[in-house]
């Protein structure tokens, strides 16, 4: 997100997620490669381009073009909770009742020593939302059982249940103007997800 006086360098990216260990990205945004007025820097600003869930393939704010931004999502219900080994947070955005009314997106996250787990739910049924995590060029994927391994450097880091994935492939900016191709995870799902990521 940007600040409001700054609007063209604003994302579509309410309530996404990044995630790093030992400084090194795993879930990652696909970043930006270009300030040229196109549709890449439109779809990089988008929603299908970040760590969250998308609605019948809408933003969850409305990109009107690659430096504009019309209806922002607003945030709601933000709350957070901090001990000495576990963190939660949890906030809810009213983006889509931009085009679908009244359709409100809560995303809580708790986060202990030996897993991450992302809860996303809608006030509304549909199987029409697609939840992503795009995964850092450096993040290999290997199958164990009905697991997802994921690892860097020939070591393990985390695991997700195989359950309704599909692996799909984006392209990760680095730097302007370079591209890396890369591995997405994506989920459908109706009015709740639950996602368990295991720290190994």
């Amino acid at each position: 997100a940007a600040p409001n006086y700054q609007i063209g360098h604003t994302h579509a990216d309410t309530l996404s997620i990044e995630i790093s260990l030992k400084g090194k990205k795993i879930f990652t945004n696909a970043g930006i490669s270009t300030y040229e007025s196109n549709k890449k820097r439109e779809k990089e600003r988008s929603t299908t381009s970040k760590n969250t869930v998308t609605y019948g393939q809408k933003s969850s704010s409305y990109i009107i073009s690659s430096f504009r931004m019309g209806k922002r999502a607003n945030i709601t219900n933000l709350e957070g909770l901090t001990s000495k080994n576990e963190f939660f947070i949890t906030a809810s955005h009213d983006g889509f009742s931009n085009i679908y009314k009244r359709i409100v997106h809560t995303r809580s996250i708790k986060v202990n020593e030996t897993e991450i787990i992302i809860i996303d739910y809608f006030n509304d049924s549909k199987a029409n939302k697609i939840s992503r995590l795009h995964l850092h060029p450096d993040v290999k994927i290997s199958k164990n059982n009905n697991n997802l391994i994921l690892g860097n450097n020939d070591k393990k880091i985390f695991s997700l249940k195989n359950e309704n994935i599909e692996i799909g492939n984006y392209f990760y900016n680095d730097s302007f103007n370079n591209t890396i191709e890369s591995n997405v995870i994506k989920r459908k799902m109706g009015n709740q997800l639950k996602t368990l990521i295991r720290i190994i």
